[in-house]
C-alpha cells in the first residue's frame, strides 16, 4: 500500500433513529371531558349563585308580621304635651293585632287620640300607606305628603311629635329599634332643629339627642 493511501476502516453512517411519536389524543379526551364536568357544575350552581351571591338587595325592606295578638291588649301611649313640653304617658285597652301593619295602623290611631292638654302627634291630614320592618329593627313608616308639615313649624313641636310616634310604637312593638319616616316611598330631606329626619332616628325622649348618638354608634 502506498504511503498517500489511508489506513484503516471507513466509518459507517448509521440512519437516523426513529423516535416514537407522542399520542396526543388521550390528552386531549381528558381534556374535553374535564370541560365538559366544569360545564356542568357550573351549570348546577349558577342559578343559587345568581340568585343569592350576586343578585342585588331589595329596594325596599319586605314588611315582616308581628307576632299574632287574639284579643284586647294593653299599650302604652305618648302624647306630646306642649304646654310642658313633655310626652304624657298613657294606658289604653285596644284590639290586638296579626301583622306588623295592623299593629302601627292601631297604634297610630290611638296616637289620633289626644285627652286634654296633649295634641296627636301627626300633622293633619297624614295617614300611614305602608309599615315596614328590616331584620336590622328599623321601621320604615310611608305615609303621604302630608307627613312633610312635621319640619314645618316650630323644631320643638317636631322633636315632641317624633319622640311621640317612636316611643309609642317601640314600646308596643318590641322588633322596632329605629324608625325611618317616608314621604310616598322616598327619604325625608327635612332637618328642623335638633331633629333629623333624614335618616332613621332611635326612639327617645324629647332632649336626649346626645344619648341617643352615642347609643347608635
Amino acid at each position: 500500500m502506498s504511503s498517500g493511501s489511508v489506513s484503516g476502516r471507513l466509518p459507517t453512517i448509521s440512519a437516523p433513529e426513529r423516535r416514537p411519536r407522542l399520542r396526543l389524543w388521550p390528552w386531549l379526551l381528558v381534556l374535553v371531558m374535564s370541560a365538559g364536568v366544569l360545564s356542568a357544575v357550573g351549570l348546577e350552581i349558577w342559578p343559587w349563585v345568581s340568585g343569592v351571591a350576586l343578585a342585588p338587595p331589595p329596594r325596599t325592606p319586605v314588611p315582616l308580621a308581628a307576632p299574632a295578638a287574639p284579643g284586647r291588649v294593653r299599650v302604652r301611649i305618648f302624647l306630646p304635651d306642649e304646654a310642658r313640653q313633655v310626652l304624657r304617658e298613657e294606658e289604653r285597652e285596644i284590639v290586638g293585632w296579626l301583622t306588623l301593619q295592623d299593629g302601627v295602623q292601631h297604634l297610630l290611631a290611638q296616637l289620633a287620640i289626644a285627652q286634654a292638654g296633649a295634641r296627636p302627634p301627626l300633622p293633619p291630614g297624614t295617614t300611614l300607606q305602608h309599615a315596614y320592618l328590616d331584620d336590622a329593627g328599623i321601621l320604615y313608616l310611608d305615609f303621604n305628603a302630608s307627613i312633610q308639615q312635621l319640619a314645618g313649624g316650630d323644631w320643638m313641636k317636631a322633636d315632641l311629635a317624633s319622640s311621640a310616634i317612636g316611643l309609642t310604637l317601640a314600646a308596643n312593638l318590641g322588633e322596632v329599634k329605629r324608625i325611618q319616616f317616608l314621604s310616598d316611598g322616598t327619604e325625608l330631606t327635612l332637618l328642623s332643629g335638633g331633629v333629623d329626619f333624614r335618616r332613621p332616628f332611635i326612639p327617645r325622649f324629647p332632649g336626649e339627642e346626645a344619648a341617643a348618638e352615642a347609643t347608635q354608634r
